[in-house]
């Protein structure tokens, strides 16, 4: 009977010696990588579409971030760091937000000015005050709270089917617009439905934008490239916490990368 017991003894501190180096593994990973959340619309809504997200759940995902104590800080802070070689709490996380929907403001604005978090939207410069889409004083009023604006391009559209001279006005013309409609300079830039290529993002270098996000499209998982900064979209299907940790958890990128190689 005594050796059984030792036996089983051996096997669970056996199995506890292995979560625990397990751990220390990932802790120490530099496969970490500060997650960036991708929101788009804003909205209630009857039924589940991969780019919306339910107020309410909205809500309950930034309360997650209050409640656990989550370091939020802006993209541009992010940016910084990176290219700083700084190394961020593990639990640091960046907001972002597509194709500025007025619902940004009407739904998203005051959860996020509730809980004092930073965000950055990316901005379609040709559609601004367009119906359904983010009016200047809507913009400037995000601005004063800690809400920085990025270009999305003029139209929103996927970059690799234009050619170069069409690239020149989608990248270069949207940061000259934003910048003389909001009277700032406007750095930042996310490619449409995550497209680009190493000339387009070349030419986004060479347009004066210090950094660029993308979604699961970049060559880089690891996001040490800041020209091609992967995001992870979130939507009401993401309301479990076991699903925020894991999309929150910093390895969420290299668990793409093994189900979806490139």
């Amino acid at each position: 009977m005594a050796k059984k017991h030792i036996k089983l003894f051996f096997i669970f501190f056996l199995l506890i010696f292995i979560a625990g180096a397990s751990a220390a593994y990932f802790w120490i990973s530099p496969q970490y990588v500060v997650p960036i959340m991708m929101y788009h619309q804003v909205e209630a809504i009857d039924h589940h579409e991969a780019n919306w997200v339910q107020p309410v759940h909205f809500e309950q995902q930034m309360e997650y971030l209050s409640r656990y104590k989550y370091n939020v800080i802006s993209l541009s802070e992010l940016i910084d760091t990176i290219g700083q070689n700084k190394v961020l709490p593990r639990n640091t996380v960046v907001i972002t937000f597509d194709d500025g929907y007025k619902n940004n403001y009407t739904n998203a604005f005051p959860i996020l000015k509730k809980y004092q978090f930073p965000a950055t939207v990316f901005m379609p410069s040709d559609k601004v005050g367009l119906e359904g889409r983010l009016s200047y004083k809507e913009i400037q009023e995000m601005l004063a709270h800690h809400v920085d604006f990025g270009s999305h391009t003029r139209t929103e559209s996927y970059l690799p089917d234009l050619d170069k001279e069409q690239w020149v006005k989608e990248i270069e013309q949207s940061k000259n617009i934003l910048d003389q409609l909001l009277g700032k300079n406007i750095d930042l830039f996310a490619y449409p439905i995550g497209g680009f290529s190493n000339e387009i993002k070349q030419l986004v270098k060479d347009s004066g934008y210090k950094g660029a996000c993308t979604t699961n499209r970049g060559y880089d998982r690891y996001n040490r490239d800041v020209y091609e900064l992967n995001r992870i979209r979130f939507s009401s299907k993401d309301d479990s916490s076991f699903v925020l940790w894991a999309k929150l958890s910093g390895y969420y990128n290299l668990f793409r990368k093994l189900k979806n190689p490139q």
